[in-house]
């Protein structure tokens, strides 16, 4: 009978031959990520470099599917970290034979971005910054606002906050805090402060064509957005779509005509596979950075016909790290990248595979290297180091710099193990902390907590 409802042995008869048809879509894309990924050579760096090629080579082969999809008619590559995605999606656009709307650099950051996108000075506007950069210093704030340290520093010290640089660790309850964010003449240099930085934002913004989208798309590594928060809110276009390798946004700063996703791994998808990506980020977004310094603001060049350009920050330590390991690992994406070429012009198997077949081999690859690494992964990973220009402004370096006989001594014994357990999780990368101990088993105990936590 037509309407009879199907029996049990038919559903599930239904149901694995979905998931045959999934698995062999599954295995496709994994046989064309391990014929990149799998070469062998005694250089960790470079082989990670072989590696990282997988994931940002299948995120640029789903930036270029998913612009076509959505109807993007212009796409930004956010400074520093899409200068490469912006190298790779035309490298393989090219391979595959395919066009990809009109692509332009954007030299922005968090900080040249985050005063224009400011309301107000208030608790509520800093606490989008104090979210993710809790403590702060009121230099270290006034930095990160881009306000003038003396013409600031001094209306600061006017209202009780006698040393700038003593961290404040309650915002709700700072009477310094309060006198400086409601003061007259606070406020109105900042405005003043603010409407100069919003004027020279929207001017570059109008140079490279932002206004003039129907739909742009903006391309990052991640991780909260912000970077398209804050342009949204000083300088919206008509519509707006952020694509991202990784994404864990802060709830609420999407908006009517502002989206965005991401690629390997999205929060909002509850799902700790994906989320396991993020253990490790640092692998992401240190070998995708550019060279070229971090943009600190925006200035008038009347040498250059009155045109606003970024203003450009170098830090010395970067200039170190790309002459150094930095350039085996780049010489590793590269690598790949031309194997991924080879086969796309050749008709192998990334010829035929969109970003989404070649998702979830990426991010099983991905994820056996940041939750399972090999103690010669684990221990290469302490020659890196990636300096923050933004919120904290120092270098994040790998190494696990507490001592366990310190932490064993420095509270109850009975407690001790915690104590343990809370430093490693409080590292940037603590599966490759646990590895590098060389215990055995321990890097399963450690995802096995992790996962326990994750399903409370």
């Amino acid at each position: 009978m037509s309407g009879a409802p199907a029996s049990l042995g038919q559903r599930l008869a239904s149901r694995f031959a979905a998931r045959d048809g999934e698995a062999r879509d599954y295995w496709r894309g994994m046989e064309a990520v391990l014929s990149v990924a799998t070469t062998r050579t005694d250089d960790e760096h470079r082989a990670l470099g072989r590696l990282l090629s997988v994931p940002f080579a299948a995120f640029a082969i789903h930036v270029i599917d998913e612009s076509r999809r959505l109807g993007i008619d212009r796409l930004y590559f956010l400074a520093r970290e899409g200068a490469a995605f912006m190298r790779i999606c035309r490298r393989l656009a090219r391979a595959r034979g395919q066009g990809m709307p009109p692509a332009t650099y954007l030299g922005a950051s968090r900080a040249s971005t985050f005063l224009p996108s400011m309301h107000e000075l208030s608790i509520g506007e800093i606490a989008r910054l104090w979210h993710q950069y809790p403590g702060q210093s009121c230099a270290r704030l006034l930095r990160n606002l881009s306000l003038d340290a003396g013409v600031f520093g001094q209306h600061a010290r006017r209202c009780g906050i006698a040393d700038l640089d003593a961290p404040i660790n309650n915002i709700q309850a700072h009477a310094g805090l309060a006198r400086f964010l409601s003061d007259e003449r606070v406020r109105a240099d900042f405005v003043a402060a603010r409407d100069r930085a919003r004027e020279l934002l929207a001017a570059y913004l109008r140079a490279r064509g932002w206004f003039d989208a129907a739909f742009a798309g903006i391309v990052d590594v991640g991780w909260k957005g912000s970077m398209q928060t804050n342009l949204w809110r000083a300088a919206a276009p008509a519509r707006l779509h952020g694509m991202y390798l990784a994404l864990s946004p802060i709830s609420g700063d999407d908006a009517p005509g502002c989206s965005r996703a991401g690629f390997l791994a999205d929060t909002r998808a509850d799902d700790w596979a994906q989320d396991q990506v993020l253990l490790n980020g640092p692998v992401f977004e240190m070998f995708a950075t550019a060279r070229h310094g971090s943009v600190r603001g925006y200035e008038r060049r009347e040498d250059r016909g009155g045109r606003v350009r970024p203003v450009i920050e170098h830090h010395p330590e970067e200039a170190e790290n790309f002459r150094g390991v930095f350039a085996r690992v780049h010489q590793g994406i590269d690598d790949g990248l031309r194997v991924i070429e080879r086969s796309i012009k050749g008709g192998g198997g990334w010829r035929h595979l969109s970003g989404a077949d070649l998702r979830p081999a990426a991010l099983d690859l991905m994820r056996r290297y940041i939750v399972y690494p090999t103690r010669r992964e684990a221990e290469a990973f302490t020659s890196y180091s990636h300096v923050e220009n933004f919120g904290v402004y120092e270098t994040a370096r790998y190494e696990f710099t507490e001592s366990i006989g310190r932490l064993i001594a420095s509270g109850p014994v009975a407690s001790a193990l915690q104590r343990i357990r809370d430093a490693v999780l409080r590292h940037l990368w603590p599966p490759g902390v646990v590895r590098r101990w060389g215990v055995p088993f321990a890097n399963s105990l450690l995802d096995l907590e992790l996962t326990r936590r994750a399903r409370r």
